[in-house]
């Protein structure tokens, strides 16, 4: 698991995403980040860049290209109202977490949605969680699920 470290102000921890998302030219990213209060939406105002949010469907997560407009869906979390994602492999996937430990694994909101997705995809997928490191615990219950981020940010080196 690599680390990124910036010792900023929390209300500025958003220009962490924008700073790792600068490379990506096409990035799947989670709106749902209440703990850390992201408010990642000002990286959409870049367009050289195609963004792609989560979608709750059934018992899946699926990824469509936001194109401006987004609508409440499941769980009363925001969701976009764009084409449905197929055959776009992105170079980057923003991942929530509640809690991650130093190896990577993540606790999540309890569904394993984004551990089922990320099963699916290429391991040579960016994967990355911006975390406060107060959420940064030493290790979490694992199980075979679970799946690693790659690249875990946070607000101080832990």
């Amino acid at each position: 698991v690599q680390t990124c470290a910036l010792p900023i102000l929390s209300n500025e921890f958003k220009l962490i995403c924008v700073k790792l998302t600068q490379l990506a030219k096409s990035s799947f990213i989670s709106w749902t980040f209440s703990v850390c209060k992201l408010d990642i939406s000002k990286l959409f105002n870049d367009k050289s860049k195609s963004w792609f949010l989560p979608k709750v469907e059934g018992e899946d997560i699926n990824f469509y290209k936001y194109e401006g407009q987004l609508i409440y869906g499941k769980f009363n979390v925001l969701e976009p109202m764009g084409a449905s994602l197929s055959d776009i492999t992105p170079d980057l996937i923003i991942v929530p977490a509640l809690v991650i430990d130093k190896s990577g694994y993540r606790l999540g909101y309890g569904k394993g949605y984004y551990d089922r997705f990320l099963k699916k995809i290429s391991s040579k997928i960016i994967t990355l969680s911006p975390i406060f490191s107060e959420l940064i615990v030493e290790t979490l219950p694992v199980d075979r699920y679970d799946e690693k981020i790659k690249v875990i940010v946070s607000d101080w080196y832990f």
